[in-house]
């Protein structure tokens, strides 16, 4: 009875740290996580409503902390692509407004950079 309890505390702490990757990652790298049954594992991940980890746990037979490890470096690497594009586009519009600044016509900088309308608009301010 007392690994049921266990299972269900374990269960509890999860779902208050569902938001906090942190705090939630740090329960799943604990000792006491690590000695939970798969099945134990199994209801954990459906009841934190996190369907990537769960889908990639029964997908790939693999436990949660495995899948939440490898969930987080995708998202890293999102987050890392979000950013470079992010930055290539800050990069882009500055282009334009120095171009629209020296003067040049908007059909040519628009060719030249192979921006839209809308794109322009938003980097020149009009």
């Amino acid at each position: 009875m007392k690994a049921r309890l266990h299972v269900y505390d374990f269960l509890l702490q999860a779902m208050q740290s569902r938001r906090d990757r942190k705090r939630l990652k740090g329960l799943l790298e604990s000792e006491d996580f690590r000695n939970l049954e798969p099945a134990a594992e199994q209801v954990i991940a459906a009841h934190l409503h996190v369907k990537k980890l769960f889908c990639r746990m029964n997908k790939e037979g693999i436990s949660m902390c495995q899948a939440f490890d490898e969930l987080m470096k995708e998202e890293r690497l999102n987050g890392k692509r979000e950013g470079e594009k992010a930055g290539k586009k800050k990069e882009r519009f500055s282009i334009i407004r120095k171009m629209h600044k020296k003067g040049m016509e908007e059909a040519l900088i628009r060719e030249l950079t192979g921006c839209t309308k809308k794109e322009f608009a938003a980097a020149t301010g009009r």
